[in-house]
C-alpha cells in the first residue's frame, strides 16, 4: 500500500524542529495509510490499539516498546508531538542507527503502530595502519572487551583513550589518532573500525623545577629522580624523555628517600607538566617536609637532645641512638 509521509509536529516551527530532529538522529518520519487524511490546523486524537515492531535482531521488542514511551490504551494526537518523543527516547538510547514508526491501520478513533528498527553495527574487527605489527597485537589485547559491542561514540571514544593511553606511556604525547567506521552488512551488520595512528617523536623533559627544596641540595633531589631526567648536552645514556608511568614511580622513590633522611611526613603537594613546545615538557615540583627530632619521640633530656648536634646525625637515627644513651647512662650508675 503507497504511504505518505507524514510529521509530527506543531505547525511551521515544528516542522523544523522535526526536521532538525531527523538530521541529528538519523530517524525517519511516521508513514499512515494512504486513505487518511491528516489536518495539521485540527491534529486528532486517536487511542493505540496495538504496537508492534520489526527489525530488530538483538534487541527484545518489547524492550523496545517500552523505552518508547508508548503503551497500548494511549491516547495521542495525530499529527503530534508523542511519536517525535517516541523516537528521540529510542535513538537516545545510543544503541539504534534508525527509527521510523508507520501507522499499519487506522479505524475510527484507533491507531495500529509498527516500529521499524534498524541498529547500529557491531564492532567485527580493527584495523590499524601507521603501526608496526606487534604493536597491533599490542593493542588489540587492550581493546579486546569491545568486540563484538555495539559501534557507539562511548566506544569509539574509549578505543581512542586506551590507544591513546598506551602511547603517552611510552612518550609519545603527541600521538594522532583518526578512526574511521565501516560496516559490513555481509556478516550480519558488523563493522570494522579502521584507526590510522600518526606516533611522531616521543617528548623530553626541558627542565624541572623544584620549589622551596632547602634541605637537601637540588643536584641531590634530582639524581633520585632516576627516570626523569631534564635534558642536558652530556645526557647520553639517561635520556630525556618523559614517560609518565616512570614519573610516578620516581615520585614514589623520591619520597622514600627523603623518609630515610628523617622526613618522616614528606609529600609532594604539588607536581605540574606543563608544555614547552611541541617537542617538550617542564616539570614543577613541590614537596613538603617534617624532621624527626627528639621532641617526637617524647625526649626532651638535654643530653638527648645534643646528641643530635654531633657532626653526621641524622633524625632518624635518634631512637637508635637513644637506646645506645640509655644503657651506657645505667652503666655509669
Amino acid at each position: 500500500m503507497k504511504k505518505y509521509t507524514l510529521l509530527f509536529s506543531f505547525l511551521f516551527l515544528s516542522f523544523i524542529s522535526q526536521a532538525q530532529l531527523r538530521g541529528a538522529l538519523g530517524q525517519r518520519a511516521m508513514t499512515a495509510p494512504s486513505s487518511v487524511e491528516l489536518n495539521y490546523a485540527e491534529p486528532k486524537e486517536y487511542e493505540i490499539a496495538e504496537i508492534t515492531t520489526t527489525g530488530s535482531k538483538y534487541y527484545d521488542g518489547n524492550s523496545m516498546i517500552s523505552l518508547s514511551g508508548l503503551r497500548v490504551g494511549d491516547r495521542i494526537k495525530v499529527p503530534g508531538d508523542a511519536i517525535t518523543s517516541a523516537i528521540k527516547k529510542l535513538m537516545g538510547q545510543g544503541i539504534l542507527e534508525e527509527v521510523e514508526i508507520d501507522a499499519t491501520k487506522m479505524e475510527g478513533d484507533k491507531i495500529w503502530l509498527n516500529m521499524i528498527i534498524k541498529e547500529r553495527p557491531r564492532l567485527f574487527k580493527l584495523q590499524y595502519t601507521g603501526i608496526k605489527k606487534g604493536e597491533q597485537e599490542t593493542l588489540n589485547d587492550k581493546v579486546k572487551a569491545y568486540k563484538g559491542k555495539i559501534v557507539t561514540a562511548t566506544v569509539k571514544k574509549n578505543i581512542d583513550l586506551a590507544i591513546r593511553k598506551f602511547y603517552q606511556d611510552k612518550g609519545y604525547l603527541n600521538v594522532g589518532i583518526k578512526i574511521a567506521e565501516k560496516t559490513d552488512s555481509a556478516r550480519g551488520n558488523n563493522a570494522t573500525m579502521k584507526i590510522d595512528i600518526v606516533k611522531g617523536s616521543k617528548v623530553k623533559i626541558s627542565e624541572i623545577i623544584f620549589e622551596d627544596v632547602t634541605e637537601l641540595s637540588e643536584k641531590t633531589v634530582r639524581k633520585k629522580l632516576k627516570n626523569t631526567k631534564q635534558k642536558a648536552f652530556y645526557r647520553i645514556f639517561s635520556p630525556s624523555k618523559y614517560i609518565p608511568k616512570k614519573f610516578e614511580e620516581d615520585k614514589v622513590k623520591l619520597i622514600e628517600f627523603y623518609n630515610k633522611k628523617g622526613y618522616r611526613d614528606a609529600q609532594i603537594l604539588m607536581d605540574s607538566v606543563y608544555r614547552d613546545g611541541d617537542k617538550y615538557v617542564k616539570i614543577l615540583m613541590k614537596i613538603s617536609r617534617s624532621l624527626v627530632t627528639s621532641t617526637d619521640v617524647g625526649i626532651s633530656n638535654p643530653k638527648i637532645t645534643a646528641l643530635t648536634k654531633i657532626r653526621g646525625f641524622r633524625p632518624h637515627h635518634l631512637p637508635r641512638t637513644v637506646k645506645v644513651w640509655l644503657k651506657f647512662a645505667r652503666r655509669s650508675l
